[in-house]
């Protein structure tokens, strides 16, 4: 954090400057001073790319899973649509015991759309949300890839989303897709008022502008 006042452009290419060649920050402009890259967020978008080839390329190996399998693509288009709106995901997340443990993690996430994109020699997932849990979108890849596989139905993957009863401890019966072949595509933002305005006037702000926390009396 620098009080320096720094335009759009020297912030970028000091960042640049700095940053390894893998990431490099394409444009940078002002916001206001409570603004939060978690909390003002309107979705995200990710990507997961399959290559499907008989062979994987060694050039791809790093961006794209390699699915060889004959896969049923309507039945993959119709496990998507599962997972359209509302659900609990506590089955497709990593955070089982984690979340089990504390209460006050919520499971419950809103998707706002899924394709599932035949390309030349593979298939690209797209995946839209307001939030996600930890490893979610590769669980929700990894459990269509199955029912392309016809070793789920689209019944099971919709009870393993709002897990009750004989569901809510069954541990799935798909794999997790490898990190290679995800990508974060787009973030959202909220729309936002003029970097000289507050977000949140409504609540406390420190001298700098950031909403600020008043500690508990005792603590």
């Amino acid at each position: 954090y620098s009080h320096r006042c720094l335009n759009e452009g020297t912030l970028q290419r000091a960042l640049n400057a700095v940053l390894p060649d893998s990431l490099q920050v394409y444009a940078a402009e002002w916001v206001p001073p409570d603004f939060h890259p978690l909390i003002h967020i309107k979705s995200k978008t990710y990507e997961y790319k399959v290559y499907s080839g008989e062979i994987m390329q060694p050039v791809e190996r790093f961006d794209k899973m390699h699915v060889p399998d004959a896969l049923d693509i309507d039945g993959m288009l119709q496990a998507a649509k599962v997972f359209v709106g509302q659900h609990d995901f506590i089955h497709y997340s990593s955070m089982k015991s984690a979340t089990l443990a504390n209460s006050k993690v919520s499971t419950i996430k809103t998707i706002e759309s899924i394709a599932v994109e035949p390309v030349e020699n593979g298939l690209v997932f797209t995946v839209k949300g307001r939030g996600f849990l930890y490893h979610q979108v590769r669980h929700i890849v990894g459990a269509i890839l199955a029912a392309g596989r016809k070793r789920v139905d689209v019944s099971y993957l919709s009870e393993m989303l709002n897990p009750q009863g004989e569901f809510e401890h069954r541990s799935p019966r798909w794999r997790m897709c490898p990190a290679e072949g995800l990508c974060l595509k787009e973030i959202e933002l909220m729309p936002l008022p003029h970097p000289t305005e507050l977000i949140h006037p409504e609540l406390p702000h420190d001298e700098d502008g950031r909403v600020y926390t008043p500690p508990k009396e005792g603590g």
